[in-house]
């Protein structure tokens, strides 16, 4: 008897050890930054819920080209705090996520890798020289022996006086960000000549007189994405895309309503490959969603992704194409 009391105890305590691995250790299983994720479909759907997404501000990811490392941001419920946290591959397992090593003093914002994951461009209200807290520019950090560097602002001719913010690379390293030097928030492009950023020009058949920020070119440099609050009766902010033609960007089109709400959506990114789109949106359950359910229910619908705060989204990108087809 004693003997078999031992065995249901070792049992049970092995049922306890799996049902409390978390699902980040369950996503080892998995080569990808998916974590275990079926892969996305046509319709938008919370991405990593209960490793990235947790019912904060979740936005701005950013996956390396070698899909070994993620950045994404997080933030207070008023935006006046931004910290980049990473996540990141060792010995081939994720590990849990923590605040990125250049990050988590000052208020950080979204950023990209550039080509062969070794640059990390960010954007940071970080002091200069010694200066109080700066106002927002562009940053860099570099891989180095695989420890990324103490960041240096990527200067002249990229910043300016006034805001710069949210880098987006090409295959080519070229740049696209957005900047308020004119105004309103712009977007704007600046090639990659012999290892230097030559003086950005302003993406005139884009912009309005309305703001458009957070520029995500594709891989292969063929459309743009962006979010703009320009007058359209789809919601707070919709993201848009442009498409490239004869060296020539088209006329933006709104995503439409599979991707946009009537709440704020905005901060888009690919996948290294192109094949997913990532965003982060403000649409939150419904008032039905909370008809019936229990005190603890109701206190796990607050605590979860959609509750109302940016809520990270994948879906496949063959939405764009289909766009472009549409054109």
């Amino acid at each position: 008897m004693k003997k078999l009391n031992v065995l249901i105890i070792l049992s049970i305590a092995i049922l306890l050890g799996i049902k409390c691995l978390t699902d980040l250790e369950k996503s080892n299983n998995q080569d990808s930054y998916f974590f275990g994720q079926e892969f996305a479909g046509k319709s938008p759907e919370i991405f990593a819920p209960e490793i990235i997404s947790k019912g904060f501000h979740e936005h701005a990811i950013a996956i390396s080209p070698k899909e070994d490392e993620i950045f994404y941001v997080m933030a207070d419920i008023n935006y006046q705090f931004n910290t980049i946290i990473q996540i990141k591959k060792i010995n081939d397992r994720w590990v849990p996520p923590e605040v990125a090593p250049f990050s988590g003093k000052y208020k950080d914002l979204g950023g990209c890798f550039n080509s062969d994951g070794t640059q990390f461009l960010f954007a940071s209200k970080r002091p200069v020289n010694g200066s109080p807290e700066n106002k927002l520019d562009i940053w860099i950090t570099k891989k180095i022996n695989g420890v990324w560097s103490e960041p240096i602002n990527i200067g002249s001719p990229i910043n300016s006086e006034h805001l710069e913010g949210n880098p987006s690379l090409d295959a080519d390293n070229n740049l696209y960000f957005q900047s308020n030097r004119d105004g309103n928030w712009d977007l704007y492009f600046s090639e990659y000549v012999d290892g230097a950023y030559v003086e950005p020009v302003v993406l005139d058949l884009i912009n309005t007189p309305f703001n458009e920020s957070d520029p995500c070119i594709s891989p292969d440099g063929s459309y743009l994405l962006f979010h703009s609050n320009r007058n359209d009766p789809r919601g707070l902010m919709d993201i848009y895309v442009s498409f490239k033609e004869e060296e020539k960007w088209t006329a933006p089109v709104n995503l439409g309503e599979n991707i946009n709400t009537w709440y704020s959506d905005f901060g888009s990114s690919l996948s290294p490959d192109g094949q997913y789109l990532f965003f982060s949106s403000y649409r939150s359950y419904n008032a039905e969603d909370f008809a019936g359910k229990t005190y603890e229910e109701m206190i796990e619908l607050y605590e979860s992704p959609q509750n109302g705060y940016a809520t990270l989204y994948w879906v496949d990108a063959e939405i764009i194409e289909g766009l472009k087809k549409a054109y």
